[in-house]
């Protein structure tokens, strides 16, 4: 999730109109909010805010705007009218991942991780370790689930649930493509059976693991349609070993 001054902006805009848009299209019991907040930094950055889209809901950016004071309780009151259950752990705004214990973090949300016929929502500042390059320095680990920490998740996951991944993917646009397909392989080899997609618009992107071959082919079917459907340039769909781009 990042920080909470972060709510609300143009990369929320984003996230919640396509999670809104699986939820209608795949009938989920239950959505699962694992935001992975941290605590506030000074720095020069800022947020930006949410822009009108013709591909995107509306709707979605008026509820925005007008629940523009930042408390994630707010995403509740928003997806309710897709999903008859949310899920996560209070006080929301308030329980932050921090570079340590970390252990204790995802204890607290254990219930929502292994929730059955779920579409699991997890948020990192920037996205998963698995496939970077790089060494992550210990006072970053907050920005990312670590290697560890997503085979732990993967053994956790049900059959009949989805995990949707947030990444923010780096400032150089040529080096996307073969992050992406690093990343879903890296996933994809970290537990018999996993399957892994993604879907990204220009410097954000979101993958999609399941372990049930029948609800990796539903998420797969709403992207396309979703990709098909969006007017953002660029915009790519990632799949094992391809990777594709609307004609």
């Amino acid at each position: 999730m990042v920080q909470l001054k972060y709510y609300g902006d143009d990369r929320d805009y984003f996230k919640y109109d396509l999670i809104s848009v699986i939820l209608k299209e795949i009938g989920f019991d239950n959505y699962g909010f694992v935001p992975m907040l941290t605590k506030h930094r000074d720095d020069n950055e800022g947020s930006i805010a949410p822009k009108q889209s013709d591909c995107k809901s509306k709707e979605l950016l008026r509820f925005i705007c007008s629940h523009s004071t930042p408390d994630l309780n707010n995403w509740e009151l928003w997806l309710k009218k897709f999903v008859p259950s949310y899920l996560t752990v209070q006080p929301i705004n308030s329980i932050y991942i921090g570079n340590r214990d970390r252990n204790d973090y995802w204890s607290k949300f254990s219930q929502v991780i292994a929730s059955k016929r779920s579409l699991i929502f997890l948020d990192p500042d920037t996205g998963i370790q698995a496939g970077r390059k790089t060494k992550i320095s210990c006072n970053q680990y907050e920005k990312y689930i670590l290697d560890g920490e997503i085979s732990n998740l993967l053994e956790q996951l049900p059959e009949t649930s989805v995990f949707i991944i947030y990444q923010h993917l780096q400032r150089d646009s040529k080096k996307h493509e073969s992050d992406m397909k690093r990343k879903i392989d890296a996933l994809s080899g970290m537990a018999t059976g996993t399957k892994v997609s993604a879907y990204r618009e220009k410097d954000l992107a979101f993958l999609f693991v399941a372990k049930a071959s029948e609800i990796h082919k539903k998420i797969q079917s709403v992207i396309r349609k979703y990709c098909t459907q969006s007017t953002v340039n660029p915009r790519n769909i990632y799949l094992r070993q391809t990777v594709g781009t609307p004609k």
